[in-house]
Formats: C-alpha cells, structure tokens, sequence
C-alpha cells in the first residue's frame, strides 16, 4: 500500500513539473449586454426596465503551470436610455483553461462603482384608477461588489467568442443603493498567443 501510494505521489509531482507552462497573456474584449439595474430605497426594491447597452474591457492571466489561470480584468460598461447607467470594476478572474479544450468557462470576483439612473414616480387616482406618473430622473452613484460566470470559445491562438457571461452587481447603504444585473456576449483578442512552452 505504502509503494502505490509513493509511486502515485512520484506520478503527481512528474506530472506538475513536466506540464506545459502557460505564458502571461494580455486580452481585450467588446461586448453586446441587456442590463437591468435595480434600486433599493429604505425597505423598498425595484428594477427598473431592461436596457441595451456596450462594455469592454482589458484582461491579464498570469503564467501558470495549473489549469486553473488566475488574472486581473479591468472592465467597464454603459447602458443607453432613461433606465441606463454605467459600471466600473477591477475583478479577479479565476478561468479554467484545459490545453485540448476550445471551452474557458471563468469566474469573477471584484469591486467597483455603479452610477444609475432611477426614475421618480408620483401616483394620480383619477376616476377611481391609480396610476403611476414619471415625474423626475436621478442619477444614483455607489459602490459595488461584482460578481460574473461566464464562458469563452476559443477560436484560434489571437481570437476568442465570449458565449455568455451572466453577471451582477450591488452596493451602497441602506437608505440609497443601486444594484444591477447583465447578460452579455462579444469577442476577446488576444495579444500573446498562450501557446505552451517546456
């Protein structure tokens, strides 16, 4: 039993020192997204109405021997309309990147600032039906903490289709936060192919 387990123990530390090693890469991206954003008030929560929008953003992976490749994405996105807004946010970003599969799902882990715009509203009763009357726009700004799934295909060593990326956000106190939800899809180019090396 002791000699099974030394030889499966040799094995892992043969297979760890002999795997190819995974250069730093540097990427951008451009995405299509539907966000909606929300806004607590007090007790009270709401989103507001799904709106089309742009983001984009600039990716580090740091040189692993693992398949696990941990990076920095520095990302941004704006939202377009009266139920639009933006969000900024630095995150950690841990992707699973086998060296025969063209599939990288990852996840993200960061913070940033939300800046929204959350419609007033006064309620008029006329004829006995109440009904809603946008009355005013702000803009509500907070921090936030951010957290996305998502999956890239890779194509070939410089381009990449992002499939999906499903994410949200949310911050700010009690009395006044805006939080928000996205999906979204696009390209990452990649500007160091990640070929292995020995």
């Amino acid at each position: 039993m002791n000699s099974l387990r030394n030889l499966l123990f040799s094995l892992t530390l043969l297979a760890l020192f002999s795997a190819p090693i995974a250069k730093a890469q540097v990427s951008v991206y451009g995405t299509g997204m539907v966000t909606g954003f929300g806004f607590a008030n007090n007790s009270s929560f709401g989103f507001g109405t799904d709106s089309a929008g742009l983001g984009g953003g600039a990716l580090y992976d740091f040189p692993t021997t693992h398949l696990a490749v941990v990076g920095i994405d520095v990302r941004g996105s704006n939202s377009f309309g009266t139920h639009g807004g933006q969000n900024f946010a630095v995150a950690a970003r841990v992707s699973f990147a086998p060296e025969r599969s063209r599939l990288r799902p990852y996840i993200e882990l960061g913070g940033g600032v939300i800046n929204a715009r959350e419609q007033q509203f006064t309620f008029v009763t006329s004829g006995g039906i109440t009904s809603s009357v946008v009355t005013s726009t702000k803009n509500v700004s907070n921090g936030a903490v951010d957290l996305m799934f998502g999956l890239d295909v890779k194509i070939n060593p410089s381009w990449s289709v992002r499939a999906v990326e499903y994410g949200g956000a949310a911050g700010g106190n009690n009395s006044n936060q805006a939080g928000m939800g996205w999906l979204s899809a696009g390209v990452v180019f990649h500007f160091h192919a990640d070929k292995p090396q020995h």
